[in-house]
């Protein structure tokens, strides 16, 4: 029942408190995720964004029940209850979680607090496994356009989860937290498990991302330094005509050979004649992208694993092999 027909005098009393900053409340909530948002474009990886902010003012009916009726005494509650607008930023991983907690504790654009930080309560109850979150409460500078006897009332609790976190709080906030099943020691069992597999889970995921990035790190260092050597043989070449997927591809079979920077460039000493003759468009899409020296190298000198590790179609290395006037009798296709 969230409805409110009528009113004591004393929740009368916060209602009309409430009310009077409800409207400032919400220009700070707006405020508050714009700024999250700029925030989020600063991150390593933007797309580790998985629910962006979005804040959400209590209900009427939420403020008086929390104002009144808790187990916990708020002597002043307008300015004490610090969640009356609150958002929520949800990432990947645990690791981005942290990342992102530094962007909003070093903004310059509010004054914070942490009100919640689980790696504190882990450390504290290392045998427990319960909802995790981080909560920062920010609040407006003395230069936010704002009649300052109001100042002092206006917060907003952000709350920065990882998506297995946002997972378990949707599961459990309603049943146990606020639920009917918050007494249910059976669910309440089932729940501290998951949490302590969603821990586990997290830990993989993010030594999963980290190995990637090393990759991603390796494949974007050799891609700039092959679009480098490709401008150098080709006259008015656009680096932004690359196309990104097609070099994925081909970086690819650096998984499966060991070839350094140094060692292109020297190919290129010896073979950068013969590259250029053949990097023309008549030969097709692929010997217009800077790949195509990676390709030649392997051509060269590692043509086996070519063979057995061409991750475009068979058409396509017939073409290589064809453009650079190499013989395609002895080929043996494996995919």
């Amino acid at each position: 029942m969230n409805s409110l027909l009528s009113l004591s005098d004393q929740e009368q009393k916060n209602l009309a408190e409430f009310e009077e900053v409800r409207q400032i409340l919400t220009e700070w909530g707006d405020f508050v995720d714009k700024r999250l948002h700029e925030l989020t474009q600063l991150l390593d990886d933007s797309t580790r964004i998985k629910l962006p902010p979005k804040s959400r003012i209590k209900t009427n009916y939420s403020y008086i029940r929390k104002a009144i009726y808790r187990d916990k005494t708020y002597e002043n509650p307008i300015v004490d209850i610090e969640d009356k607008i609150a958002t929520r930023v949800v990432l990947m991983t645990s690791k981005d979680v942290h990342e992102f907690k530094r962007l909003v504790e070093n903004d310059n654009n509010w004054n914070y607090k942490v009100s919640r930080d689980y790696n504190e309560e882990i450390l504290n109850k290392p045998a427990e496994f319960a909802y995790q979150s981080v909560h920062i409460v920010v609040s407006p500078l003395t230069s936010y356009p704002i009649d300052q006897i109001h100042l002092q009332k206006v917060t907003c609790e952000i709350q920065i989860r990882s998506y297995l976190q946002h997972a378990f709080s949707e599961v459990s906030h309603d049943t146990t937290y606020k639920g009917p099943f918050k007494n249910d020691k059976k669910i309440l069992r089932l729940l501290s498990t998951s949490m302590a597999f969603m821990e586990a889970t997290d830990d993989y995921f993010c030594k999963i991302f980290d190995l990637m990035l090393d990759t991603q790190r390796k494949h974007t260092l050799f891609l700039a330094e092959l679009t480098k050597m490709y401008a150098g043989l080709r006259n008015g070449f656009d680096p932004e005509s690359t196309d990104v997927e097609i070099a994925d591809n081909v970086l690819s079979l650096l998984n499966a050979e060991d070839v350094s920077i140094d060692d292109l460039h020297d190919f290129l000493k010896k073979k950068g004649e013969e590259i250029t003759e053949t990097i023309l468009p008549k030969n097709g899409i692929l010997f217009q992208q800077p790949v195509i020296i990676l390709i030649a190298y392997f051509l060269y000198n590692l043509e086996g694993s070519l063979r057995d590790h061409w991750p475009l179609s068979n058409d396509a290395l017939n073409g290589v092999y064809r453009s650079f006037g190499i013989s395609t009798n002895s080929m043996r296709f494996t995919n």
